[in-house]
């Protein structure tokens, strides 16, 4: 497998925010901090009054790290943005705001960049009361996403705790789940962020392998939850499945494929923090 050093790497920042005053915030915030950052990083980047990147001669970061970039084959087929945003809270109240970006390949060397946006996004006010957030730490670390290296396995347990939404060729959500369908969509993520090119032969074989490992328990079930686009001025879904399923079979290879997925996250709306899982004990 040739694996790209750059496109491999990934840069892990770890955030602390403290609010003025205590306020009750959502289970997942992915999508408000996206959006925050998302007008924080047009209003850096560019002057116009609305955020269309086509046919646009301007280089700028907005588009790699906002906007769906064309590859200029397949309409469906776009390149995603080289970050996820993982928050997970209580829905307690609570002045102290964590979360997690990870950025991938390319888009590490705007880190700075970004960091200073999402800083000054979230001191612009989030929730609907707008409460103005403050940046209390910051911290990083880089790792690479796939290490090809496997380890003895028969059993894993993956516990999602942000919603899977995985689509069907309907345009639906799967609701169901198989180890093969998990693994289809983690080469996929990982072929699209560019982070290791797999051989299609090489991939058939391992997607038939997939096939055979067997879920041996399963509490995943459905989430429901919205958001709403200012952009597009219209609700959508953010549901997906969340829970606990756990494998058995011939794990061995596909173990550095699971721990790439984990950072990557898997299925839809990653960026905004969907398709999150930890990885539990593997025997």
């Amino acid at each position: 497998m040739n694996i790209d050093e750059l496109g491999n790497t990934c840069l892990i920042i770890d955030f602390e925010f403290t609010a003025k005053e205590a306020v009750s915030l959502p289970a997942y915030m992915g999508s408000a901090l996206r959006g925050a950052m998302g007008h924080e990083l047009l209003r850096r980047c560019c002057n116009k009054p609305s955020p269309d990147c086509s046919g646009c001669s301007h280089v700028c970061v907005y588009p790699q790290f906002f906007s769906r970039i064309d590859r200029g084959k397949n309409p469906k087929d776009t390149l995603p943005n080289p970050y996820v945003i993982y928050h997970h809270g209580d829905g307690r109240r609570s002045d102290k705001l964590r979360f997690r970006v990870t950025i991938f390949g390319k888009g590490i060397e705007h880190s700075d960049f970004i960091i200073r946006t999402i800083q000054s996004g979230c001191a612009n006010g989030l929730t609907v009361k707008r409460i103005p957030f403050l940046l209390s730490s910051v911290s990083e670390s880089e790792c690479a996403v796939f290490v090809d290296a496997e380890e003895p396995a028969r059993e894993v347990s993956l516990c999602f705790d942000t919603p899977l939404q995985i689509r069907t060729s309907g345009d639906g959500v799967a609701w169901s789940f198989s180890f093969d369908l998990l693994m289809r969509n983690v080469i996929r993520r990982m072929r699209m962020l560019g982070v290791a090119e797999i051989p299609a032969a090489q991939e058939s074989e391992l997607l038939m392998k997939a096939k055979d490992v067997a879920i041996v328990s399963n509490s995943l079930k459905p989430f429901y939850m919205e958001r709403y686009s200012n952009r597009h001025k219209a609700r959508f879904s953010l549901s997906g499945l969340t829970g606990t399923v756990a494998f058995s079979g011939g794990l061995s290879e596909f173990i550095p494929y699971i721990r790439a997925g984990e950072l990557l996250h898997v299925g839809k709306a990653c960026p905004m923090g969907l398709g999150h899982y930890n990885i539990g004990e593997v025997v």
